[in-house]
């Protein structure tokens, strides 16, 4: 699950240098990606999700790309649909983890992140589609939302981490005999080869 702390840190987090996100949306998706590779057995919406990785990889890059060739309307509409794809396809991410969390029978605080990603998706909602406005009211609302996606941001990312720590120490175990047991299978066919 490090793939998802990681990708996530990196989707929800922008660190503008000249114009040019350091840490890039689309790398963030592909090591979301690169974790659904493995997780995708366990859980239906993770499989579901696996493909759309590879679409909101591509999604990002334009969204990063888009603005630096073309100004306006365009670049704006890339950029929310972007946002709303991002919003729909953490959704799968969180029902993923909620699933695995049924099946292996472990708290890996689905229902707190669920919560989290609400508020987060509210938040990015209004930063979205609300304009920008001389009202003090649209402006307050409008520094609320952005607040609270930081915040809500960070909530997810904690939960994520807590998460990754309960699904690593009950999964080690097992992993390392599906490891010893790969060992074991490659030394059985090297002897019967001789």
């Amino acid at each position: 699950m490090f793939g998802l702390l990681a990708g996530y840190a990196l989707i929800f987090f922008s660190f503008g240098v000249g114009g040019f996100d350091v840490l890039p949306d689309f790398l963030g998706y592909f090591l979301v990606f690169r974790c659904l590779d493995r997780l995708c057995y366990k859980s239906d919406s993770f499989r579901r999700a696996r493909p759309l990785a590879l679409g909101m990889t591509a999604v990002a890059l334009l969204s990063a790309l888009l603005p630096l060739f073309i100004k306006g309307s365009l670049a704006n509409i890339v950029k929310t649909a972007a946002v709303v794809l991002s919003l729909g396809f953490f959704y799968l991410i969180v029902k993923g983890i909620e699933e695995i969390e049924k099946v292996e029978s472990m708290d890996l605080r689905s229902q707190k992140l669920k919560k989290a990603w609400i508020v987060f998706s509210l938040s990015q909602l209004i930063c979205t589609f609300i304009p920008v406005g001389e009202s003090t009211g649209i402006k307050l609302i409008l520094t609320l939302g952005a607040v609270g996606s930081v915040v809500f941001a960070l909530v997810i990312l904690v939960y994520l981490y807590m998460a990754k720590v309960t699904y690593d120490y009950v999964e080690a175990p097992i992993e390392e005999k599906a490891k010893h047991q790969k060992k074991l299978s490659r030394k059985k066919r090297k002897q019967a080869k001789k």
